[in-house]
């Protein structure tokens, strides 16, 4: 029985615990009704019900079952413009727009459909393109379900040279979990137990944007605002998910968020960076969300429709940049003036290179990547995020 003091979290918790265990006993009984007999059955009908809990949840991360851009385009629809976006191809001509490119990288980019396949990113041709940043998944949450991005330690490595030299200059990112046993201290402390931010890398970033969580159908049905309903195109299983952060209370979502940002700080002697979308920030966080923007540089993500307009789009926003949440600030644009902030914006995630850099055994791959965008000169790029 549910006590009736629990709080939201925890009722929600147990309520999909207990109708877990409710669907896997009607499974099993049905399995001991046609192949077991006696008491016998019934005890060995209980440990399988018991392993098989324990194995659904603990294997219930949906990073292996969708990308990134399938849950986030299945409840962030684009702030900007309307209709379905299409791919924007970086080209010659397109990094001739004022202005440094970046790319942000994960395995969801650069992985294969069959299991021996080998996928390589090269650099080079990035690099050929006008990319002079990339970011790298590198953690989330503190390893209880999702490891390290499988990807991070090549690209990482793979990357260092064009570091060093100042091609290519490499960062890495964690997604924050709305998990509620893992703080955003904790977090923190994993994500440096990986990475190990120095000066002459791009700012830590904490990624914050919805944290999707498998539900049942009945929460689902109950929750239609943050829930959606998907199909994985591996295997057809429909999926109830919801946004995990929907649950947290608002005063304990600006906590894991302070401290995670505040522990790394220390750690790293420098001023990580927030990704996250303005509209989202707000709705989260209100007005305590504009006390953080104020200290932490803001990787800004806006997708305008389509997005090879997005440079006209935005001539007459300072620096054609979007809206930032509140209590982050563009510096003045005047004649000549230096763009003295690290805000960036990630403009499209259905970005494309005209020459792929992708190649799986041996044979050119198409992968959409995301696309950033860092509005001002070299110069003003290399004073904010170069070697100091």
């Amino acid at each position: 029985m549910l006590s009736s003091s629990c709080s939201i979290q925890e009722c929600i918790r147990v309520g999909s615990t207990i109708e877990k265990l409710i669907q896997i006993w009607r499974r099993w009984m049905v399995f001991v009704k046609k192949t077991l007999q006696g008491p016998a059955g019934v005890c060995v009908a209980l440990l399988l019900c018991f392993a098989s809990t324990s194995w659904s949840m603990a294997a219930d991360d949906l990073d292996a079952v969708f990308s990134p851009n399938e849950l986030r385009d299945s409840w962030s629809p684009p702030p900007l413009g309307a209709g379905q976006q299409t791919p924007f191809v970086l080209t010659k001509e397109t990094s001739s727009i004022p202005g440094i490119f970046g790319m942000d990288v994960s395995h969801h980019n650069t992985d294969c459909s069959a299991p021996s396949c080998v996928c390589i990113l090269d650099w080079s041709i990035v690099a050929q393109h006008g990319v002079r940043f990339a970011y790298l998944k590198s953690t989330t949450g503190t390893g209880t379900v999702t490891k390290v991005d499988r990807s991070f330690s090549t690209h990482w490595n793979n990357l260092s040279d064009y570091h060093q030299r100042g091609r290519i200059y490499r960062g890495a990112y964690h997604w924050l979990t709305s998990t509620p046993t893992e703080s955003g201290r904790d977090q923190a402390n994993y994500f440096l137990s990986v990475v190990k931010p120095s000066d002459d890398q791009l700012p830590p970033a904490l990624d914050f944007e919805e944290d999707p969580v498998r539900r049942s159908e009945g929460y689902f049905v109950a929750h239609p605002n943050f829930c959606k309903q998907l199909q994985s195109r591996k295997t057809g299983e429909t999926y109830f998910v919801c946004d995990g952060w929907r649950e947290v209370p608002r005063e304990q979502i600006v906590q894991k968020i302070r401290d995670w940002l505040e522990t790394v700080s220390s750690a790293a002697r420098r001023t990580p960076m927030v990704y996250t979308r303005s509209r989202y920030w707000a709705d989260m966080l209100g007005p305590e969300g504009q006390a953080i923007a104020k200290i932490y540089p803001v990787w800004v993500a806006q997708y305008p429709v389509p997005p090879s307009d997005w440079y006209i789009e935005h001539q007459k926003l300072p620096w054609h940049m979007p809206k930032l949440p509140e209590g982050s600030t563009y510096p003045v644009q005047q004649p000549g003036a230096p763009y003295s902030s690290k805000n960036v914006w990630q403009f499209t995630d259905k970005g494309l290179l005209e020459n792929s850099p992708l190649s799986c055994d041996g044979k050119i791959a198409n992968s959409a990547f995301d696309l950033d965008w860092f509005p001002a000169t070299n110069v003003d790029f290399v004073r904010e995020f170069g070697k100091k």
